[in-house]
């Protein structure tokens, strides 16, 4: 049975991970038009994402523990890879 209380955390963190990247992505660079850095207009941005990020990770391979054992990790590396790719792949 999955870990309800750790998959709910790491969808949030997730969830909160795509937030900051969409802000950074399409208001800071493409609605504000900001021309300076990401660490210079929002420094506070980058480290927040990367705490979600490790946090959601070890979230999901808590919450997938007892149904995959080790292939959990297996499942969410390449989970948080695909998304954290999936930007090149969209047309903005």
């Amino acid at each position: 049975m999955l870990h309800r209380g750790y998959f709910k955390l790491g969808l949030c963190c997730f969830g909160l991970w795509t937030l900051i990247a969409a802000y950074l992505i399409l208001w800071v660079k493409y609605y504000l038009k900001v021309e300076e850095e990401w660490e210079t207009y929002s420094p506070r941005a980058i480290p927040v994402a990367t705490v979600c990020g490790l946090l959601g990770i070890v979230a999901f391979t808590i919450s997938f523990w007892p149904v995959w054992g080790f292939f959990s990790l297996v499942i969410v590396t390449v989970f948080f890879m695909g998304m954290l790719h999936l930007a090149h792949f969209v047309p903005i």
